[in-house]
């Protein structure tokens, strides 16, 4: 509840304390002040201490999926969905409510919404559906503020069924539009089918 300026007059003081060996022990949500002057970070949540390590663990490397997402400021959306009831108004819900929860912009939004559409309900639906495959589609959407971007990956178990071969191509098309390194990959060993993408 400081000031700019008392601010920056305060952790100037406990960075030259920290540079003279006192030891301290402090609470802050200034990640940058925290990284540059602390020899050991304790990620505290879940009522107690749930990650710690040397700041180069935490911050360029944390083990832990609750504190990567504190560290990197993580949004995600995960969902499963049902190829025999797919419900794409639903769907749009939730990534609606997603993208304002992120305060990604209008275009961001569409984009989002377009590859869901045309990636999950215009190809892997339809293909699923007609498979016999009746396990879920996992989709999980992770948009990082620290680092401005957004990264979809949809998982599906079953045999190997590649949408970028077997989609219809206008529907591919308008999703290669909206989305930058799209791959596939399938695990042989787990029998799972991946598609990772990021928004353009």
């Amino acid at each position: 509840a400081l000031d700019p300026a008392l601010v920056r007059e305060v952790l100037r003081i406990i960075k030259d304390l920290a540079d003279d060996g006192m030891t301290m022990m402090i609470v802050t949500h200034e990640m940058k002040f925290a990284k540059d002057v602390s020899t050991r970070v304790f990620y505290m949540d879940q009522g107690g201490i749930y990650e710690e390590g040397t700041p180069e663990e935490i911050f360029n490397d944390p083990k832990k999926e609750r504190t990567r997402e504190f560290i990197k400021r993580l949004k995600t959306l995960s969902k499963e969905i049902d190829p025999a009831k797919a419900d794409y108004p639903g769907l749009l819900s939730d990534l609606e409510r997603f993208s304002k929860e992120s305060m990604l912009d209008t275009s961001t939004f569409r984009k989002l919404s377009l590859a869901a559409e045309e990636l999950i309900m215009q190809i892997l639906v339809p293909v699923l559906s007609d498979s016999g495959e009746s396990g879920p589609i996992r989709l999980n959407i992770v948009h990082s503020e620290a680092e401005g971007d957004i990264k979809m990956d949809i998982r599906y178990s079953g045999k190997r069924i590649d949408p970028l071969e077997t989609g219809d191509e206008l529907s591919l098309a308008i999703a290669k539009n909206v989305l930058s390194d799209i791959r596939y990959e399938y695990s042989e060993e787990d029998h799972e089918n991946s598609v990772y993408a990021a928004i353009c």
